[in-house]
């Protein structure tokens, strides 16, 4: 939810909104949605930022509620829910970034250092070599990192859904 929040507005709706400039990603989003059984909408916010909007008082309980217990979910999760949830995390706060003109990096900031600290255990314990945490540029952000020789190991392994990150991964790497 790093480009997302929840809230209820004045007049009672529980919404769930996420924004993001890439259009293509909040259509992949929607599908997720409205696969579940919600209704999603995506909205013109400013400039070339879309935003997408689930009006459910079910669904936002729901990610409020996940939200609170994930820190203590993530080190038991079956291997495959792991894999699924980072990528949505990869496709949420993630990048993929030329270091050097001869190499690339991925990575994935977070407030929560805790949980970037049981991500990179586990992807460690699948082979990919990752960082610890450490202090991002934005103040409160932390950041993990995975060195240009784990990167398709990462995206055979986690995987991408986020259509700029293929394209991005496509273009640097092949």
């Amino acid at each position: 939810m790093g480009d997302g929040t929840t809230y209820i507005t004045s007049d009672g709706h529980y919404v769930i909104e996420y924004g993001q400039r890439d259009r293509r990603w909040l259509e992949v989003l929607k599908s997720k949605v409205e696969h579940l059984g919600f209704k999603a909408y995506i909205v013109h916010h400013k400039g070339k930022y879309w935003k997408l909007k689930i009006y459910s008082k079910e669904f936002h309980n729901t990610v409020s509620q996940i939200r609170i217990n994930m820190q203590s979910e993530l080190s038991t999760l079956p291997i495959e829910l792991f894999k699924a949830y980072v990528r949505g995390l990869f496709d949420a706060e993630g990048t993929i970034t030329k270091h050097t003109s001869k190499t690339a990096r991925i990575r994935i900031a977070q407030k929560n250092k805790a949980l970037l600290e049981i991500i990179a255990k586990r992807l460690r314990e699948l082979g990919i070599h990752v960082t610890n945490p450490f202090p991002s540029d934005k103040r409160g952000t932390y950041v993990i990192q995975i060195p240009h020789t784990y990167i398709r190991k990462f995206i055979e392994i986690v995987g991408t859904e986020h259509p700029s990150k293929k394209s991005k991964y496509e273009f640097m790497l092949h």
